[in-house]
């Protein structure tokens, strides 16, 4: 969370969204290992009848990676108008994904190894995050890490068309937003077994990215936001679920409304957090918000074995209970293993900075 004193209202402000962003990651993750359940297929179910509406709510659960990508958009218009460095800006953001990364494949490596699996170009497939690009996710889908390391190359290009002049910024987000629209669908409609199959979890949310980099100037001003983007919200969200649950959408129209449905969910929740700051919840949230990365890892590294293992399929909602409790609670040991090493790793730059000018 922003270190700003909570003394101020955010509300109706764009601020909200970075002084309650630690919470919304946090429950966008545990949103994402939900729908993780669901996602298992049929043979996984075994949900109470009686809680239809949660089982709905978990089937919409990878709008989480969504509002990942849209706060990390607004995330780093921070890092980089502070100090638009560029090498700087990469290995800050290279060494907070890829020592997770790397720490928690290490365990997915092992397993190979013993059941022999193991292979030098599987390997450095994998430790170079180039795996997705060449479609190996027949087996670990850790698609997130390469998609979001391509978006940090490409920020500081969008950062400069975007921010070039004081005049324009929506106009100008709106048609690079547009542009990825029309290059997706495109995809979509001409080569959908093709190009588009391969990467249908990344093209379409290339859009909330951008949105969501849009987004990164108001935010840090801390400029004010009509009334009506609450209700307009609730009523982007209340569609969500016949569009999501009945499969109205398909395809990458359903990956662009989830996009949408997205920036509707983390300006409601920001909202909602700075009206209940007398209640616990944003802790509670904040608490798995500081280590989401790690959950999504680790979770989806122990779903990979769950299914593999005698006991899928049996007792499902019990033994995921279990798989997720302990996801979270090896996430959050592995968190407090990556601090010293980030640390060290960034050390060199905390001694090296210099004062900048501010380029927004």
């Amino acid at each position: 969370m922003d270190n700003t004193k909570r003394n101020q209202n955010y509300l109706l402000n764009f601020f909200s969204l970075s002084a309650h962003r630690n919470a919304i990651y946090g429950f966008a993750a545990l949103w994402i290992v939900c729908f993780h359940y669901v996602d298992m297929g049929k043979k996984i179910a075994g949900f109470p009848p009686k809680l239809q509406f949660l089982w709905d709510s978990f089937q919409m659960g990878n709008i989480g990676v969504d509002i990942f990508l849209f706060l990390s958009g607004v995330g780093l218009y921070y890092s980089f108008s502070k100090d638009g460095r560029i090498l700087r800006f990469y290995w800050k953001r290279f060494v907070r994904i890829i020592v997770p990364y790397y720490l928690l494949c290490v365990p997915y490596f092992a397993y190979l190894t013993i059941t022999g699996d193991f292979s030098v170009a599987k390997f450095f497939r994998f430790a170079t995050t180039v795996f997705y690009w060449v479609g190996d996710t027949a087996r670990l889908n850790l698609w997130y890490v390469p998609a979001i390391l391509v978006l940090y190359l490409a920020y500081p290009l969008i950062y400069r068309f975007l921010f070039c002049s004081e005049k324009g910024v929506f106009l100008r987000c709106a048609l690079l937003t547009g542009l990825s629209v029309l290059l997706t669908a495109s995809l979509w409609y001409f080569d959908r077994d093709g190009i588009y199959q391969m990467y249908d979890k990344f093209l379409p949310r290339v859009a909330v990215f951008i949105v969501g980099c849009g987004c990164g100037k108001p935010v840090k001003e801390k400029k004010d936001f009509s009334a009506w983007v609450i209700p307009a919200a609730l009523l982007i969200v209340f569609f969500a679920y016949p569009l999501y649950t009945r499969a109205i959408l398909t395809g990458a129209m359903q990956r662009y409304y989830g996009g949408l449905t997205a920036v509707a969910i983390v300006f409601l929740l920001a909202q909602l957090f700075e009206v209940i700051q007398s209640i616990p919840l944003e802790k509670f949230f904040a608490f798995f918000g500081a280590m989401s990365l790690e959950i999504y890892l680790l979770h989806v590294e122990a779903r990979y074995w769950y299914k593999h293992s005698s006991y899928f399929g049996s007792h499902p909602l019990r033994w995921y209970s279990l798989l997720a409790a302990g996801s979270l609670i090896l996430a959050y040991l592995a968190s407090l293993i990556e601090k010293p090493i980030c640390r060290l790793l960034l050390k060199p730059l905390d001694k090296n900075k210099e004062p900048q000018k501010n380029e927004s």
